[in-house]
């Protein structure tokens, strides 16, 4: 079970013995938020407070700054057919996907402009089958779909 720790700028898990292992960010005030498994990675993280993606490689963390400043990425959602990993940009109102190269480094980034203004983008599941994902828009009191190929549509 892996875990954030936003204050302490760590990230950790809960080892089957139930001990605890933790990571820290090199990044300080990354502020890690949502958490989840990936299949090239260990893992990866969204840092809200560094406007980065974080990934556990080889027991290494390794980070990835996104393009567009301020973009606050919030939660991550992994796709297992293709590795690749979704996640929120709570600030910036996008929903942008890593698509996996064997590396964080390497992976292709898109970004894709959520069509209504400060949505409040709030958790991030992916749909394995199909390579889309769902999302909430807490501040506009919407659900949003995008496909794989980057259309929106909101509920």
């Amino acid at each position: 079970m892996w875990f954030t720790e936003s204050a302490a700028n760590k990230i950790g898990r809960v080892n089957t013995d139930g001990s605890i292992t933790e990571f820290s960010i090199p990044t300080p005030n990354a502020q890690p938020r949502g958490i989840a498994a990936a299949l090239n990675y260990e893992l990866c993280f969204a840092e809200f407070g560094a406007n980065q993606i974080g990934c556990v490689e080889n027991y290494q963390v390794v980070e990835r700054a996104l393009p567009n400043p301020d973009s606050g990425p919030q939660d991550i959602a992994y796709w297992t057919d293709q590795g690749d990993v979704w996640f929120t940009e709570s600030t910036g109102n996008r929903i942008g996907i890593l698509h996996s190269a064997g590396s964080l480094a390497q992976a292709r980034l898109e970004e894709f402009a959520v069509p209504t203004p400060a949505s409040g983008l709030s958790g991030i599941v992916s749909n394995s089958c199909e390579g889309s994902a769902w999302f909430a828009e807490k501040s506009a009191g919407q659900i949003g779909f995008i496909s794989p190929g980057g259309r929106i549509t909101e509920y």
